[in-house]
């Protein structure tokens, strides 16, 4: 499945296999960090409302590309931000790429 944007939300695939839609009105806080698969690390993307629900991505997935594109625009964050905001290699350390003001 492909990441699909509208005009109130992106639908996209979470590391759980399941599709989600998570409106855009009800995002709290989108974070990054490297997961340590022991073998190597997996980059992955959460997002957190403010129902308390987290949705979390993974470069494995095929919606990766568009949706850090969508998190790039959505959070103003530079072009390059993944090569500043992604942790050391096996550090798990969170990174908070955009937090709601609310």
């Amino acid at each position: 499945m492909t990441f699909q944007l509208s005009e109130d939300g992106f639908e996209g695939e979470t590391i759980n296999n399941e599709m989600y839609f998570i409106p855009f009105d009800i995002i709290q806080r989108i974070s990054t960090y490297s997961s340590d698969l022991f073998s190597g690390d997996e980059l992955r993307l959460e997002i957190e409302t403010f129902d308390n629900e987290v949705y979390t991505f993974s470069e494995r997935e095929d919606c990766w590309v568009d949706l850090i594109d969508w998190v790039r625009d959505w959070a103003n964050l530079p072009e390059d931000w993944q090569q500043s905001e992604y942790t050391e290699a096996f550090s798990n350390e969170l990174t908070v790429l955009w937090q709601s003001s609310n």
